[in-house]
């Protein structure tokens, strides 16, 4: 299992609330997965994700943006 629980952002949720951090797991068998699919059909879904964050506002790029910087240096179990 893959785990990120150590990068974390500052998100405010509706109420204006501040949550600081966020998990997300990955289990083998997703990624065996992901890695069957043909590498057109991933190129097209980063592609397209990349089209579609475009259009995100600049506060969400940029958290974005940060994690990104935190993942970078990680190591996973």
């Amino acid at each position: 299992m893959k785990r990120a629980s150590e990068l974390s952002d500052v998100i405010s949720d509706n109420n204006g609330m501040e949550k600081t951090e966020f998990d997300y797991e990955i289990d083998e068998k997703m990624l065996q997965d992901y890695q069957e699919k043909s590498l057109e059909l991933r190129l097209k879904w980063l592609f397209y994700g990349n089209k579609f964050r475009k259009h995100f506002p600049r506060e969400i790029i940029e958290k974005q943006e940060r994690f990104r910087d935190k993942r970078d240096g990680m190591e996973f179990d």
